[in-house]
């Protein structure tokens, strides 16, 4: 997956913006980040062999709520009390799904948090490095640092041997991961970029619910559970009504500046 996404962006590199643009004065940002999504996939990777799709995106769903918070801290970007309530009520929601006691409370959540944690990380580089490379670097060194890991990963651990057979449905499949894990990065990144701050834009992060539902059940046949269903849609419902309140704010200040040809 990482070799496909690897190639796919370097080819598209060089045929739309030459060989002087994988140079970058950031390299040193570069690797923190690709780091950070590293643990962030190996974290998830292991998650994925306990959890449902649908129980794993609905702990993930606490990212946006991780974000706003630390892009306060560290970016001083504003966070006003319509996204401290949001913040809060989605807190509510995670804790409900993942309360002690309860099916979705395991190791494998702890995973899911750590993850998100380092795909926070992920986020606020990429909003400290907009406008300084072109938007294929990161999808590029993202792929570049999984591939080394998995690659020092398979020669330390020489047990884990790779399949020699693979079947044509998951041939297809780790195609399909390596393009869509390319172009993911490449949207996240110009998101991430233009938004004005990152409190508007972690909210649509909730619309994977929808494709982790869906793909649960057509690959693996998995359906969500009421209390998944019910911490969801409270963090979905959240996420809207930040996402509603930023618009409007947006929207009186543009209304607000005066025009010039008046």
């Amino acid at each position: 997956m990482s070799i496909l996404s690897v190639l796919f962006t370097s080819i598209y590199g060089l045929v739309k913006h030459g060989i002087l643009s994988f140079k970058t004065n950031n390299i040193l940002w570069h690797i923190l980040r690709s780091l950070a999504i590293t643990v962030t996939a190996c974290a998830n990777a292991f998650a994925l062999r306990t959890l449902q799709l649908d129980e794993f995106y609905s702990i993930v769903f606490i990212a946006p709520f991780m974000l706003a918070v630390m892009a306060f801290l560290f970016l001083k970007e504003p966070l006003n009390k319509k996204q401290i309530y949001g913040i809060v009520a989605g807190f509510i929601c995670v804790i409900y799904m993942v309360r002690p006691g309860q099916e979705l409370f395991q190791v494998a959540s702890l995973f899911v948090i750590l993850g998100t944690f380092f795909y926070t990380i992920n986020c606020l580089i990429m909003r400290i490095l907009k406008d300084t490379c072109h938007t294929f670097i990161f999808p590029l060194y993202t792929s570049l640092s999984i591939g080394i890991f998995t690659l020092v990963y398979i020669i330390l651990t020489p047990e884990n041997q790779i399949p020699t057979e693979i079947s044509n449905k998951n041939t297809l499949l780790f195609l399909l991961l390596g393009v869509t894990s390319s172009l993911g990065t490449a949207f996240l990144s110009i998101g991430f970029q233009k938004a004005p701050n990152l409190a508007v834009v972690a909210p649509f992060h909730y619309t994977q619910m929808i494709w982790g539902i869906i793909t649960g059940y057509l690959l693996f046949g998995d359906l969500p559970g009421h209390v998944t269903l019910i911490g969801a849609t409270g963090l979905i419902i959240t996420g809207i009504y930040v996402l509603n309140h930023e618009t409007k704010n947006s929207t009186n200040k543009s209304c607000s500046i005066p025009n010039k040809n008046t």
